[in-house]
């Protein structure tokens, strides 16, 4: 969903010395994906400070799976050469999923346009 992509975007900018709130202005299109199969389902125990809480479910998808993301980029207040930069630290780094902290959604940025 675009709050996720948004959330990545916010959490990575001041690694290039950007402000965070630069997130809010840039748009996102919503990632279409086509699973033909390649959607998996994990469990994960959540715990709160040594109490276990259950478990939460995901959805997974397999690893190698490519897809898009679409953004209008304010060129006014980021060049797209520090957008492409910061979209791989936040692939490499912070991850585009809700789970991020859990360790899920790194991604590689294979092309640019």
């Amino acid at each position: 969903l675009r709050y996720n992509q948004r959330a990545m975007i916010t959490a990575a900018l001041p690694m290039i010395g950007k402000e965070q709130a630069l997130g809010r202005r840039i748009g996102f299109n919503t990632i279409r994906l086509t699973t033909n199969g390649n959607l998996s389902k994990v469990e994960r125990p959540v715990n709160d400070h040594g109490q276990g809480k259950g478990f939460c479910r995901s959805e997974r998808l397999a690893d190698g799976t490519e897809f898009t993301i679409d953004a209008m980029i304010p060129t006014s207040m980021i060049s797209i050469t520090e957008y492409l930069s910061v979209l791989k630290l936040a692939g490499e780094t912070i991850g585009l999923s809700p789970g991020r902290s859990a360790g899920f959604g790194d991604f590689e940025v294979l092309e640019a346009e």
